[in-house]
């Protein structure tokens, strides 16, 4: 019995192990350390504090245009906004500024439009000051 415990410990703690390791990898530094939710990962796997350099570079805005070509604004814009919820960062809100940029102006403001009724204040703070920053008349140079 006591084999079979020891056993049952040990693969326990190795499963452990492999779990901290993997959700480890997912960890990013970008002005900060944090972890982007799974629809982000991809987007965030490759850029580094090089890619700033006070305000976007020409690698950036690349990298979020191709994105934003790739991906929905319905679909990475919740996340984006529960991203900078969960770990705020004005850095990282111009970069997703940057992506929002790259999409319909039409169909981003209807998807942050739902997030400025939201009875969260710090969620409707980010779509607020996302909105404004998107809406027409507004210069992005």
């Amino acid at each position: 019995m006591e084999a079979v415990t020891f056993m049952l410990e040990r693969v326990a703690i190795v499963s452990l192990i492999a779990v901290c390791s993997c959700y480890a990898g997912e960890t990013r530094t970008f002005f900060g350390r944090w972890t982007p939710p799974p629809s982000l990962r991809q987007f965030w796997k490759p850029i580094d504090e090089s890619w700033w350099n006070k305000g976007a570079t020409s690698k950036l805005d690349r990298h979020c245009r191709a994105f934003a070509k790739q991906e929905k604004p319905e679909r990475i814009i919740p996340d984006m906004i529960a991203d900078l919820k969960t770990n705020p960062s004005e850095v990282r809100w111009f970069v997703y500024l940057h992506v929002m940029l790259n999409w319909p102006q039409e169909r981003v403001l209807h998807v942050l439009k739902t997030f400025q009724h939201s009875r969260d204040t710090e969620i409707s703070h980010i779509a607020d000051d996302s909105y404004a920053d998107i809406e027409p008349g507004n210069s992005h140079d």
